[in-house]
């Protein structure tokens, strides 16, 4: 007679060549299977919430292998590993921001990078990145966090320098918005179709 165990044998799921029945770790997580099931865990899924931790990794760092955002901050665990942030602490430099909100999650100084550039806006001089410093464009009436404030289609620094209106979307106040316009300052001249200026 068969045994109705010779099937299990044939079952390898962490591929280690000891069968599911005989293997007291089926993922090869570094928990056993029974540690497995008693922390809510699957014993044949090495990173049960599938955050980028594996379950045993999970237990040793402290976080819940069976929640992939322990701290409840919008970034899986695994990912704050990667990018130093604390998988325990929502607000890991502290400034009063979440995490998962935190353009700059681990400078205490600053929360908020509008360019992205990697500088906080605190410490950023040209927070919008559109070529006017923020003390620039507070003087001229332009918005330092956008950088077309009037959005026709040229940055504020692009229309510094052509001459336009950065608070104007048409210049020239022929109907077409400075950014479509070939001639911004021209009110009797729109399109250069032959491209001779």
């Amino acid at each position: 007679m068969i045994s109705p165990w010779i099937h299990f044998e044939q079952i390898d799921t962490d591929g280690d060549g000891l069968g599911d029945n005989m293997d007291t770790d089926d993922d090869n997580d570094s928990l056993s299977d029974l540690e497995e099931l008693a922390t809510g865990c699957d014993p044949k899924d090495g990173d049960s919430d599938d955050d980028g931790l594996s379950d045993g990794e999970e237990i040793e760092v402290g976080t819940d292998p069976s929640n992939g955002d322990s701290d409840e901050d919008g970034i899986l665990d695994g990912e704050e590993a990667l990018n130093g942030t604390d998988p325990l602490n929502p607000d890991s430099d502290g400034d009063g921001t979440i995490d998962g909100e935190d353009q700059l999650p681990l400078d205490a100084q600053d929360s908020l990078d509008t360019d992205g550039d990697g500088v906080g806006n605190s410490t950023d001089p040209d927070d919008d990145n559109d070529g006017k410093t923020d003390t620039e464009e507070i003087a001229d009436g332009t918005d330092p966090l956008n950088p077309d404030s009037d959005n026709d289609g040229l940055n504020d620094g692009e229309e510094n320098t052509q001459g336009t209106d950065p608070t104007n979307e048409d210049t020239d106040g022929d109907g077409v918005l400075d950014g479509q316009d070939d001639y911004p300052l021209d009110g009797s001249q729109t399109n250069d179709n032959d491209g001779d200026g």
